[in-house]
């Protein structure tokens, strides 16, 4: 496969320490690098859905947190009095809330469990639910109503997400680093999803494991606007400092890659000789097994779009994942009453398709 043969070509000429997929970032990032902290992982990436769909997004969290605010406000202007109330109890030895001597044991206890329910709900409301508005309107540097006020609703926006709670001291300084490290795996891996990337808007990928830097993506937009960088230098990207090596990046995905175009050529080119291998079969064979008929044409088409989500995903092309490619293949053609095996055979066998030449071990 192109994209494993070009990852061992980049292997072969690291330097010494470097592990892989990772490679020194590049200098013309180094503008953005210097905003970064050492201690975080970052991934960058290109929100390219459209810009009143991000608004729409926007929106729910601008209203959530201003219900939240009202609500705090009505909740303080109604349980203020009942607190200096108690504060002339305790300051002045006053107390007409209590029923006096002739209270009942069951209305004393009502009354203290009422008051402990009132300090409890207002502890949560403090310590649990208003630091969410705080945070999205007045955190500091940034917060997502500075960002979306600074860089607006663009169709393109830079999104810059850190990890949370674990850093390049997880990734790079254990016995296993890099792609062997298991929070590559567990953590990295799943966030670059190409279709995650595609079908989810920045301001969504919030989670337990990243968070969203609203400072640096009001940095990178500004430094986009000065023309010290580019939208390119922002395609999927995944940043790590060592502190011997600096700054290292993996590329996860890139539009101008001249591999990609090739391997597109080649799906293309595939695409046509299959055709022509179908309905040149279908003559052949029609008498012996009908095992393929003019117009079952789409099958291949599904075939190799199956290949072609698999192939580009993270990681590469993994003996498993091209286990699950002929799996997944072989239901869609048994689905349709076509013999997969026999087909594959008639075509050359399964390494005759474009990116399933090598999977790695």
């Amino acid at each position: 496969m192109a994209r494993s043969a070009k990852r061992e070509r980049n292997a072969a000429v690291l330097p010494v320490g470097i592990p892989p997929p990772f490679a020194k970032a590049s200098d013309r990032l180094q503008p953005f690098l210097d905003l970064l902290n050492p201690e975080r992982v970052y991934i960058v990436h290109l929100d390219k859905l459209a810009w009143d769909f991000k608004r729409q997004i926007f929106a729910v969290p601008v209203l959530m947190n201003i219900l939240i605010v009202v609500g705090l406000l009505w909740r303080w202007y109604t349980i203020i009095p009942h607190y200096l109330e108690l504060t002339l109890i305790l300051t002045k030895n006053h107390n007409p809330a209590l029923t006096g001597i002739t209270a009942t044991f069951a209305e004393k206890a009502w009354l203290t469990l009422r008051r402990a329910l009132m300090f409890v709900i207002d502890f949560i409301l403090i310590s649990v639910i208003m630091p969410w508005p705080i945070s999205f309107f007045l955190e500091q540097p940034a917060n997502p109503v500075k960002w979306r006020r600074k860089v607006r609703f663009q169709d393109v926006e830079i999104i810059v997400r850190e990890s949370r709670r674990w850093g390049n001291a997880e990734l790079l300084g254990g016995a296993k680093k890099g792609e062997e490290s298991p929070y590559f795996k567990a953590r990295v891996i799943p966030a670059v999803e190409r279709r995650l990337l595609q079908e989810k808007t920045g301001y969504s990928m919030m989670g337990k494991d990243w968070d969203l830097d609203f400072a640096d993506m009001i940095n990178a937009a500004e430094l986009v606007n000065r023309k010290d960088l580019t939208y390119n230098d922002f395609e999927a990207t995944v940043l790590v400092h060592d502190k011997d090596l600096g700054w290292l990046s993996w590329v996860v995905y890139q539009s101008e890659d001249a591999n990609d175009e090739a391997d597109r050529a080649k799906l293309v080119a595939f695409k046509v000789s299959t055709m022509m291998m179908v309905r040149g079969m279908t003559i052949a064979n029609m008498k012996q097994n009908r095992l393929i008929m003019m117009g079952k044409e789409n099958l291949f088409f599904r075939w190799i779009e199956i290949v072609q989500y698999e192939v580009s995903r993270p990681g590469g092309l993994t003996r498993s994942r091209h286990n699950e490619v002929v799996e997944k293949a072989r239901e869609v053609f048994t689905a349709q009453g076509i013999e997969f095996d026999d087909f594959v055979d008639s075509v050359g066998g399964i390494a005759a398709f474009p990116g399933l030449e090598q999977a790695e071990s």
